[in-house]
């Protein structure tokens, strides 16, 4: 296992092969590359009960224990009521498509009930989506309906339904060409239809983690129908000058008090940190050997030993500047959120290289890894 002392390019690409951007490219040709995904969401949440969900059952598509609420048939001026619940905003480390720079690891985040619009403005399946219009313009129309542009975390939350496991707004999978040409093909568990899946959608929400320009002010979510697929995920958000007006840009308006709850922020670590307590080393030992991409080597498998490393690289300038971590064990933290843990480690049939995702909950799923097989 190696450390540099200034971070190399090609950490960078290690970044991209680990999905830390959403335009981290497939690798192709490498042997024995493999990326694994692990999604932690949050458990279902119950909807609210007492006179004031009563004034609105008028208003509002009927509740799951009636109608479900994705099969609610699409009408001018419906909305959907979302009950109070913890959101886990964000992705889970190693996500396809994640930018780790801009989405939180899943962080748990209290919301309060709310309505959402069933669709686009003007909210009217007989009518095109209203686009062109500036962040403020698109609040302004909200508040002339009486309601406000709705805030990013809430529009995650109806994204992603009352579990969460939804990936998109049109739930687990996702044809843009297709919710483009039928908005209501495309719904999502709590019942809005097309979030995101084909269009941007400004939210009342400032951009401050994470999204590049510091003119980009403005949050979005959502994609185009041309935009890459990881672009329309529910977690996947974006920043514009607030004063844009784009054919690719609409919005949806929310109804109840806004909740007044930015983005989460996550506390930044040590860039790398070699790791020396022996029960964090065996953690990561067998936590590689449990994984399925790795189960066929995890016979006799023991991290690499600083003898070892020390014997395979005899002369110290070969390293180019890099030194030997002896225990074999490094954590990466390349942006706030994010732990990769390095481990260099040897079997009965094979030695390898591997980058492990640590999980919120402490576990660890697979990232990428480099087998040498028949060498150890």
């Amino acid at each position: 296992m190696l450390r540099a002392p200034s971070r190399p390019a090609f950490l960078g690409a290690l970044c991209a092969l680990l999905a830390c951007r959403p335009d981290a490219a497939e690798p192709s040709g490498a042997p024995r590359v493999d990326i694994g995904v692990v999604h932690v969401r949050a458990t279902p949440t119950p909807r609210p009960e007492g006179p004031a969900a009563e004034a609105e059952r008028d208003q509002v598509a009927p509740n799951a224990g009636e109608t479900p609420p994705d099969a609610a048939p699409l009408r001018a001026g419906l909305t959907f009521a979302i009950p109070a619940g913890v959101l886990r905003a964000g992705s889970a480390p190693g996500t396809r498509g994640r930018d780790a720079t801009a989405e939180a690891d899943e962080v748990p985040v209290p919301l309060p009930a709310f309505t959402i619009d069933a669709l686009p403005y003007p909210n009217d399946p007989d009518a095109a989506p209203r686009t062109g219009v500036s962040r403020e313009e698109a609040a302004a129309l909200c508040k002339g309906e009486g309601k406000r542009l709705c805030d990013e975390l809430e529009w995650e939350r109806a994204c992603e339904g009352p579990s969460g496991d939804a990936l998109y707004g049109s739930g687990t999978t996702l044809d843009p060409a297709a919710c483009a040409e039928e908005p209501a093909r495309c719904r999502g568990p709590f019942g809005p239809a097309a979030m995101g899946t084909h269009l941007g959608e400004w939210t009342a929400s400032p951009a401050r983690r994470g999204l590049g320009s510091p003119l980009a002010t403005a949050v979005f979510r959502g994609a185009a129908a041309s935009g890459a697929l990881p672009l329309h995920r529910c977690a996947s958000r974006r920043a514009a000058a607030a004063g844009t007006r784009s054919p690719h840009l609409s919005f949806r308006c929310c109804g109840g008090p806004a909740p007044e709850l930015p983005y989460p922020d996550e506390r930044p670590l040590a860039r790398f940190r070699v790791i020396d307590d022996a029960a964090e080393q065996r953690a990561v030992l067998a936590a590689s050997a449990s994984l399925p991409e790795l189960s066929a080597f995890a016979e006799g498998l023991q991290r690499t030993s600083g003898d070892a490393a020390e014997a395979a690289v005899p002369d110290p300038t070969l390293l180019h500047g890099w030194e030997l971590v002896a225990s074999g064990v490094l954590r990466w933290a390349p942006v706030p959120g994010e732990e990769i843990w390095m481990l260099s480690a040897r079997g009965t049939m094979a030695s390898l290289i591997v980058a492990l995702h640590r999980e919120r909950d402490g576990g660890f799923s697979h990232g990428a890894s480099f087998v040498l097989e028949g060498e150890r």
